[in-house]
């Protein structure tokens, strides 16, 4: 005899999501490294000036501010004008309290910074640390592994890379 039950397939969303997640990374440290929030700290500003503050050209303002709105990083405000429609954006209660640099107290940037410069590009060579079972070194840029930061600390070695973890870790 057979079943009536039906059985339906999972949704791919989490697939999805898990390919596509360095998608939200590169947008988050982009937007630190360009200092996004610390210059529209306090500011409500319009899709042009935002164009000017940060350098970059219409397409890719557009297409930036709208990553970062649906992150909930920027707040987007529509209001009614005499001369029509005006659209605004602001730093989100999130990326005021976390990710502008004048706030020292609770800053992340520095900590995301770091994740950016030292981390990110070792997880691109995860299958050969995992086929070589050994740890990937980052020679570019000459950063070194945190367990060689780590031993060269202790001989005075890399105090400058000691001194952007401890500031990364500050935040954190």
């Amino acid at each position: 005899m057979h079943s009536t039950e039906t059985h339906s397939s999972p949704s791919p969303d989490p697939i999805f999501q898990m390919a596509t997640g360095f998608w939200v990374s590169k947008t988050l440290m982009t937007s630190v490294e360009l200092e996004v929030f610390s210059k529209l700290s306090g500011k409500s500003v319009t899709l042009d000036e935002l164009q000017d503050i940060l350098k970059i050209e219409t397409r890719a303002a557009e297409a930036f501010v709208t990553a970062l709105v649906s992150l909930g990083l920027v707040e987007k405000k529509r209001m009614g004008t005499p001369n029509g429609q005006k659209t605004t954006y602001s730093n989100s209660q999130l990326a005021d309290t976390y990710l502008d640099k004048g706030k020292p107290s609770t800053y992340m940037g520095d900590f995301i910074s770091m994740v950016d410069k030292q981390s990110y590009r070792r997880w691109d060579k995860l299958p050969q640390s995992i086929k070589t079972n050994k740890p990937v070194e980052d020679n570019e840029g000459g950063r070194a592994s945190a367990g060689t930061m780590f031993a060269q600390a202790k001989s005075n070695q890399a105090i400058e890379q000691m001194r952007v973890f401890t500031k990364a870790m500050y935040g954190v």
